[in-house]
């Protein structure tokens, strides 16, 4: 984790609990192995960083509580670059009692990427949405075709 918007607590509900592996999901609910935003009613981000860099085809967001308020996805290469947009939404809100895994379509480039910006929309939560990890995949390098 390189940075978070806000945390509920620094143990449970904290950013690191982002790392690694779905230590929650699928299973639905308020649980201290999530991160958990602070507050309500504003907006919150978490910056993650992978420990290989990749050319970015895909990113997965675990959802275990109150899941829908994502409305963007970032990535960079590093703490001195922009973040560069590669998903827009709106907040979603489900009222469905359920977790999910959220993969919304990402626009890629060329370029392997090692950081990952997750912003989030709780203007109109009644209660904090909660993630258990964040994943992406894709490539180490491009490959080129060289013959036809």
């Amino acid at each position: 984790v390189i940075r978070a918007s806000s945390q509920f607590q620094s143990f449970y509900w904290s950013a690191n609990q982002v790392i690694g592996r779905p230590s929650v999901y699928p299973v639905y609910g308020n649980n201290p192995l999530a991160w958990q935003p602070l507050r309500i009613g504003g907006f919150e981000f978490l910056e993650l960083e992978f420990a290989t860099p990749l050319l970015i085809r895909s990113v997965c967001v675990f959802e275990t509580y109150m899941p829908g308020p994502l409305v963007g996805i970032s990535v960079r290469r590093n703490a001195g670059e922009s973040w560069l947009s590669i998903w827009n939404g709106n907040a979603d809100w489900t009222t469905e009692q359920s977790a999910r895994m959220f993969c919304p379509p990402v626009s890629f480039d060329y370029t392997p990427y090692a950081q990952l910006r997750l912003d989030i929309d709780l203007r109109e939560a009644v209660d904090s949405d909660q993630i258990d990890a964040a994943s992406i995949s894709g490539g180490a390098r491009a490959r080129v075709c060289v013959r036809g």
